[in-house]
């Protein structure tokens, strides 16, 4: 038995859409008798918008609609892709702007969220912004940037589609020029975000780097983080420390139900396997994935979150996973050359659909 939402009220469909795929929905015919009357925030997780209907006596007799259950068909599935810079340019020759085209595996029925992230990095002095140009039904198009005499010899970007109908996921971006000019740089940012739709439980949160400038002449440190998470919001967190400024920097977060199991978030470290004294290039390890067995074999998505370089040589670092399991994966935080990685970590986000 599931259910769907009209106004405040809940329905439930009795008996059950024998086919619930979206191109059939709104060819069945349903009864649905009132249920109990909830508010719309219990309803977060529920499924759900009547689209036409119209009333029969004491039942609603559905005609189009469209129902959401976690992980049920019904909902477009979250597209994964990444691209690199290589194929735009030869490596001795960087340029401030890498337009690329991202083509979606899904086409849905209007444009979706893009969400960017940095898996992977080469760069002199650290300046680049992952900027999305244009977003339509079946793509995208995009813009990794740089300024300045920054040098950006290549990056690899993660990039994440949201579908407009799924009622589960909220994300959003936080720039800290919204907070602060970059003439007045902070060590420490912090901005609340409340949820639009309030969770029933505490959700997952995960954050990552999407575009960030720090003073040339210093190391290059920054991390985000999103702290204080409730059912209602969490406070998102860009910080610096010791004599590093932080010039500008964006945050992109992304939440979801704690009991979801087509989706497990998390985030990785160097700081998981070593101290950041003892720098370097090569650093990987296991970690255990909650929730069960895959229904299929994982795509993962991973994007930077965290950095701490040395400056005058290039910021090189790459973040993968592989050798997934029923219960875990390894992640990687590679760099390379003379580069002095003390730290680097990256937030992960797993879609089993």
């Amino acid at each position: 038995m599931s259910e769907v939402k009209h106004r405040d009220l809940v329905y439930m469909i009795d008996p059950p859409p024998v086919d619930r795929r979206p191109s059939l929905l709104s060819h069945q015919q349903v009864s649905l008798k009132p249920r109990h009357r909830v508010s719309a925030t219990h309803l977060n997780n529920d499924l759900n918008r009547v689209i036409d209907s119209g009333r029969l006596g004491n039942y609603l007799h559905i005609t189009t609609y469209t129902m959401k259950s976690i992980g049920n068909d019904s909902v477009a599935k979250i597209d994964i892709g990444t691209f690199n810079t290589t194929p735009l340019h030869e490596f001795s020759s960087p340029r401030h702007h890498n337009a690329h085209s991202i083509a979606l595996s899904i086409r849905y029925a209007s444009p979706p969220t893009i969400l960017l992230g940095m898996n992977m990095l080469d760069m002199n002095i650290p300046r680049i912004r992952c900027k999305i140009l244009s977003v339509a039904n079946d793509g995208a198009q995009v813009d990794i940037e740089s300024w300045e005499d920054t040098k950006l010899y290549s990056v690899g970007c993660s990039w994440l589609s949201i579908p407009p109908n799924d009622p589960d996921i909220q994300c959003g971006r936080f720039d800290t020029l919204e907070d602060h000019p970059m003439s007045k740089p902070n060590i420490s940012t912090k901005h609340k975000v409340t949820f639009t739709h309030p969770y029933h439980t505490t959700p997952k949160v995960v954050v990552w780097l999407e575009a960030f400038s720090t003073h040339p002449g210093r190391n290059c440190r920054i991390i985000v983080e999103a702290t204080d998470i409730t059912p209602s919001g969490f406070t998102l967190e860009i910080n610096t420390w010791l004599w590093t400024d932080i010039l500008c920097a964006t945050a992109v977060w992304l939440a979801h139900s704690a009991d979801r199991k087509d989706i497990r978030s998390g985030a990785f470290s160097t700081d998981d396997v070593r101290p950041r004294n003892e720098p370097r290039l090569k650093n990987s390890s296991y970690i255990p994935i909650a929730g069960g067995a895959y229904s299929k074999k994982p795509h993962v998505f991973s994007a930077l979150n965290m950095l701490d370089f040395r400056s005058g040589r290039n910021i090189r670092v790459k973040a993968h996973t592989g050798d997934m399991t029923l219960h875990g994966m390894t992640w990687h935080l590679d760099s390379g050359a003379d580069s002095v990685c003390y730290g680097a970590g990256a937030s992960f986000i797993i879609l089993d659909q």
